[in-house]
């Protein structure tokens, strides 16, 4: 396991992926504090955080899924996240390096559940 526990690497990144779309697929394990989409090379990787270690190993059954066309490979990074602060501390909360916000609804709309 690396470093960080929290922290998975993901490569075989279509070029029409954002960060939002990673952090949406990623939703499935857990809460995403933040992504990165490395567009350096062909194909593109990621790193997908997660605020709790136990939902980053749940995300490791996405290891072969397809994301778009491409059949990503995921796996606990062993190299440091780049650089970037949270820019939110709630689960599900954070930004991309593309500066693209990922804010994901935690608690339902209360007007969403009970309609008039």
């Amino acid at each position: 396991m690396a470093d960080n526990p929290k922290v998975l690497q993901v490569t075989n990144i279509t070029h029409s992926a954002s960060d939002a779309d990673l952090a949406d697929l990623f939703s499935v394990a857990g809460d995403v504090a933040r992504t990165s989409i490395i567009q350096s090379g062909f194909p593109y990787y990621a790193f997908v955080e997660y605020f709790n270690p136990h939902d980053a190993r749940r995300a490791l059954n996405l290891n072969g899924k397809f994301f778009g066309p491409s059949k990503i490979t995921v796996e606990f990074a062993t190299q440091p996240f780049p650089s970037q602060p949270l820019l939110g501390t709630a689960p599900g909360r954070g930004i991309g390096m593309n500066n693209e916000p990922h804010i994901r609804r935690l608690i339902p709309d209360p007007v969403q559940q009970n309609p008039i």
